[in-house]
């Protein structure tokens, strides 16, 4: 049985569509399920997969951003509840991903406009809604995106917010370390180019990245009615992820 609940509505029992799929005895491979549901607006979907002791999904292990799994692992509070005289009500206390963190189950779709390079500029800087992030893969060769207005701007800060997994735990009690020093969604290296005078020049570097958000300010502004930002290496993610550039 496989179910599709919008974000805001995942309580159990409820969901938008579902189908029951029929697979083989001994079937090893890639099942397809034809999906007929839309919802009314872009946002987040919980692809729910019913639990069957015959069958088995399979689970990755490369993280891919915009995208979380779940194991349906309710927490402690709601296994205990006279932990207290209150109770929450979350579809999230029902669904936890510690147990597979950076981890997904396998699965692919045809196509998809949730990662779009018009991201960059529709004002959020964190997934609502949808991840809001232009993603591209990263095959050891620079990828680049280009802004441009229909007249000259003086310009003189950029700001950029690159993608540092908000979902990863990390916490200053020390309890817990992450495998890596540097969160590995984080763009390491990057240029920064100007149109001028009929090729790009290049106004802004950096090699060692650590930071979600950069602001850099100029001593001088130029004026321009181009830039182009030249993503060149990751801090290990097999993708690049921008969520924001920013210009003043």
């Amino acid at each position: 049985m496989v179910q599709y609940r919008e974000s805001t509505k995942l309580y159990s029992g409820y969901f938008n569509w579902q189908t029951k799929i029929k697979i083989d005895k001994g079937f090893n491979g890639w099942q397809e399920v034809k999906v007929n549901y839309k919802p009314s607006h872009a946002q987040n979907l919980f692809v729910v997969i019913e639990k069957n002791e015959d069958c088995i999904l399979y689970l990755g292990n490369q993280e891919f951003a915009g995208v979380l799994s779940y194991v349906n692992n309710p927490i402690a509070e709601l296994n205990q509840p006279e932990l207290h005289d209150y109770s929450r009500k979350s579809p999230l206390l029902y669904w936890t991903n510690q147990l597979i963190n950076r981890r997904n189950f396998v699965f692919r779709v045809k196509q998809t406009n949730a990662f779009q390079p018009t991201k960059i500029i529709n004002g959020y800087v964190r997934p609502y809604g949808g991840p809001n992030m232009w993603v591209t893969n990263f095959n050891g060769q620079p990828e680049a995106i280009e802004l441009s207005w229909k007249g000259l701007q003086n310009m003189k800060q950029i700001n950029l917010t690159f993608n540092d997994d908000v979902n990863e735990d990390i916490i200053n009690l020390h309890h817990h370390r992450t495998y890596f020093d540097e969160v590995p969604e984080l763009v390491k290296a990057f240029n920064l180019y100007y149109w001028k005078n009929g090729s790009w020049k290049r106004w802004w570097s950096v090699d060692q990245n650590r930071q979600r958000h950069l602001v850099k300010e100029f001593e001088q502004p130029i004026q321009t009615n181009k830039l182009k930002l030249e993503l060149l290496q990751t801090n290990g993610s097999q993708q690049f992820s921008l969520f924001e550039v920013r210009v003043y």
